[in-house]
C-alpha cells in the first residue's frame, strides 16, 4: 500500500483512546480513509484504503514504527465506545471496520 494513494483526499478522525475522552489518555487514536475528491461515506467500500492505529502516550513513542500500533476500526470502538463510519452501508462497515491494512 502506498500512502496516500494518488488522487486521492485523506479524511482523519483522531481523539483520545479511552471512553473518557480524558486529554490524559493513554493512547490517541486515528483513523484515516482515502476517498476521491468530493466523495463521500456513500462511496465506501470494502476495498477503500483505511488505516486504524492506537498510538500510546507515552516517552519514547516516537522510536517505534507507527506500523507496529496499526489495528482494526473495531478495536478502536471497543476501546473509545464511538461508533465510526456510521454513515456507510451496514454490510460494507463491518467489512471495513475489522480489517486491519498493512503496513507500506
Amino acid at each position: 500500500m502506498s500512502w496516500p494513494p494518488r488522487e486521492e483526499h485523506l479524511y482523519v478522525c483522531r481523539g483520545p483512546a479511552s471512553p473518557s475522552a480524558s486529554p490524559s489518555a493513554r493512547a490517541t487514536y486515528k483513523i484515516i480513509v482515502a476517498l476521491r475528491d468530493a466523495q463521500t461515506a456513500a462511496y465506501v467500500r470494502s476495498n477503500t484504503e483505511i488505516i486504524a492505529a492506537i498510538l500510546p502516550n507515552e516517552v519514547g513513542v516516537g522510536q517505534h514504527r507507527w506500523t507496529d500500533c496499526v489495528t482494526s476500526i473495531a478495536a478502536i470502538e471497543k476501546e473509545t465506545g464511538y461508533d465510526f463510519l456510521s454513515s456507510v452501508r451496514e454490510g460494507v462497515k463491518r467489512a471495513v471496520e475489522r480489517r486491519v491494512a498493512e503496513g507500506p
